[in-house]
């Protein structure tokens, strides 16, 4: 059986001539299909979640994306945390089980937005040179965890576990709702070198350039709340924090120039060198906390993608309530199995892992 952080001000000076760059000289980094030079090359034709009629694998570089070192809010919530680069984000705390049952209060609603029709780009970033079909083998994986990243993402929507999410609400929205083939095409590789420390703003940059390139090819139309860019770095390029006594895994949000509305993003560290800490070997081997913490964070961008939506008296969202308790494979979509943790359900007062 295969296995399977708030906003920051982003400005940057000209992302089209960045990707401009990309086109013409392929990036600094690596990553090429065979036969496909360049880094917004197009090899594989396989389609997969939305956006049909795309390619499932495209190559892109935010190199020249200006980086901004724009100030903090003033007012932080209590379910975000500072970062060692400076940034903000709400994080999945390394090796911290959620707080037993008897003791929980129900998540609350603070009014903010939730993804309604939830969706998520990935971003691989770091993974060195990739080739073959969706998902590809990369010389930086040595996990292999392409598989589990693509696999989860395409069929997470709709699945009886993902389900739980539905029971919760916004003012203006109404019920999030549970679609199938979340997962929109294509799969983009970021040939931009990666440094071994990406910053908060590293991802952001990363992330916004894919938007913007996924928005230059027609894939999406802008900034869209319901879209989480799920940015997964390869191995050895760890963010400050990440693994003992910081994080598995952060989501957070970035806006343009100061202003709304805000993009979600998850910054996605390689989380099967993490251990044990993370959830590796937990249930059926290293792999396992692949899975386990990507389900946490896309179940909490769903529910709070900006920080102020569903969290309790506390600050926990709906994966921190229940982070490493109960682990085990859950059946996802199309037969695909992968071990997950539990989310918390107001309606029952609980964990429950469907």
């Amino acid at each position: 059986m295969t296995e399977r952080a708030f906003a920051r001000v982003l400005t940057a000076f000209s992302v089209l001539a960045a990707l401009a760059l990309a086109a013409c000289s392929g990036g600094s980094g690596t990553g090429t299909l065979p036969g496909t030079p360049s880094a917004i090359g197009e090899q594989s034709t396989q389609a997969f979640g939305t956006g049909q009629g795309v390619p499932s694998v495209m190559y892109f570089s935010h190199e020249g994306v200006q980086r901004s070192s724009a100030p903090l809010p003033s007012t932080l919530g209590q379910n975000v945390t500072y970062l060692p680069d400076g940034g903000i984000a709400h994080i999945m705390h390394f090796g911290q089980p959620g707080v037993a049952p008897n003791v929980q209060p129900n998540m609350t609603y603070h009014g903010g937005p939730i993804e309604k029709s939830p969706k998520q780009v990935l971003v691989l970033w770091g993974f060195g040179s990739c080739s073959g079909t969706v998902p590809p083998t990369c010389t930086n994986d040595p996990n292999h965890t392409t598989e589990i990243l693509v696999h989860f993402l395409q069929n997470v929507g709709g699945s009886h576990w993902l389900s739980v999410v539905t029971q919760y609400t916004s003012t203006a929205q109404g019920h999030i709702t549970n679609p199938t083939h979340t997962l929109i095409s294509p799969l983009l590789i970021d040939t931009a070198a990666a440094p071994l420390h990406p910053t908060e703003q590293d991802v952001i940059n990363a992330s916004f350039a894919a938007e913007q390139f996924l928005v230059a090819h027609h894939v999406v139309s802008g900034i869209n709340k319901d879209i989480n860019y799920v940015v997964a770095l390869g191995r050895n390029h760890n963010p400050s924090g990440f693994r003992p006594g910081g994080f598995c895994a952060f989501h957070a949000s970035w806006v343009i120039n100061g202003r709304p509305p805000a993009q979600p993003f998850t910054d996605f560290p390689y989380v099967a060198s993490a251990g044990a800490g993370c959830g590796g070997n937990s249930v059926s081997g290293p792999n396992d906390g692949v899975s386990i913490v990507l389900g946490h964070e896309t179940a909490e961008a769903i529910t709070d993608p900006f920080g102020n939506a569903w969290f309790d008296s506390s600050g926990n969202e709906i994966g921190d309530k229940c982070a490493f308790m109960n682990l085990g494979f859950t059946t996802l979509l199309n037969s695909d199995h992968d071990v997950v943790q539990p989310l918390w359900s107001n309606a029952v007062h609980r964990c429950v892992r469907l």
